[in-house]
């Protein structure tokens, strides 16, 4: 009897051998297909990496055109806003009625080139020579009534931006050490801006002013004055 189920039993072996086989195909399939599974997968995820990469290098784009669009207005703004932003100025001085011209790239040139070692005596950052030659706006102001080649009554030296940082606020003081060394007249630095950058260092916000009569009685030259722009002022002109 018990030889009977032991051939029974051998007689079974291949059958079992077959079926486990037949498991472990099953299992390796099914691994190999789940694997196909995971690189499909990979090759997604790599997809939306690349997608959302896509979507981030876009944003940037699109912050920076803001940004320089905003840019762009402020410094239109500013510029036409000249006679407004020169106006507390010149009440203080009792003018009541003013014209503003902008000073020429030319005359700025000849400024430098005729003044070399006076500037040079200013101890500037040394990139006030080159950005000297690029301002938002140097203007001349002068009572209404006078010759436009009648001297200034003094300068407004401008830096404008949507968002006013401390190189507006630097670059606005250089140029008018400049301005100011050259003519002998008041030159006003100003930071036309619709606000402040908030990482600016409180040192550097100490250095602008918001009110005209302290910042001229305070008379200091490494200081600013803060024009506010509205965002009205940023609006484009309306066609004709």
């Amino acid at each position: 009897m018990r030889r009977e189920l032991l051939t029974a039993e051998l007689l079974e072996v291949p059958q079992r051998l077959t079926a486990l086989e037949q498991g472990i195909a099953a299992l390796l399939e099914h691994a190999t297909a789940t694997n196909r599974r995971l690189d499909l997968m990979e090759e997604d995820i790599r997809e939306m990496k690349g997608d959302i990469n896509g979507l981030g290098e876009a944003f940037r784009r699109e912050v920076q055109a803001q940004s320089s669009y905003r840019g762009n207005y402020a410094q239109s703004a500013a510029t036409g806003s000249n006679q407004d932003i020169a106006r507390p100025f010149a009440e203080l001085r009792g003018m009541k009625r003013i014209k503003t011209r902008q000073v020429s790239r030319a005359r700025m040139e000849s400024w430098l080139v005729n003044n070399v070692s006076l500037v040079e005596a200013l101890d500037l950052r040394p990139r006030a020579w080159d950005t000297f030659l690029t301002p938002d706006d140097i203007a001349g102001v002068r009572d209404l009534q006078a010759e436009n080649d009648a001297e200034p009554a003094f300068y407004i030296v401008v830096e404008a931006s949507y968002t006013g940082e401390a190189e507006d606020i630097d670059k606005a003081i250089d140029h008018a050490k400049i301005v100011h060394a050259v003519t002998g007249l008041d030159a006003y630095p100003i930071v036309a801006a619709v606000r402040l950058d908030d990482k600016m260092e409180p040192e550097m916000r100490s250095r602008l002013y918001d009110d005209v009569q302290k910042f001229v009685a305070a008379n200091d030259a490494d200081a600013a004055f803060w024009f506010r722009l509205g965002s009205a002022d940023l609006r484009p002109a309306e066609p004709r």
